[in-house]
């Protein structure tokens, strides 16, 4: 992440948490994003900013968007 984009992420209503991941072998590169609630998650992805995602990475083929849901947690809170 880019010092440029951290204000993008501060304005995302909802996000937690935002995990960058690679894989050197294939050459993806990816996000973990932790949404407070699916609400929140489903109104970013509707967003003018995820839409932007081929562009601003110049991505080659398809975005991928997988969802998840998190049961349970730990954390040191």
């Amino acid at each position: 992440m880019s010092a440029a984009s951290v204000g993008v992420y501060e304005a995302m209503r909802g996000l937690c948490r935002v995990y960058r991941v690679a894989d050197a072998r294939t050459g993806r590169v990816g996000g973990v994003y932790v949404w407070a609630d699916e609400e929140h998650r489903e109104a970013n992805l509707g967003s003018p900013t995820v839409a932007q995602i081929p562009e601003v990475y110049a991505v080659h083929g398809d975005v991928e968007i997988r969802r998840f849901r998190i049961d349970a947690s730990m954390s040191d809170r």
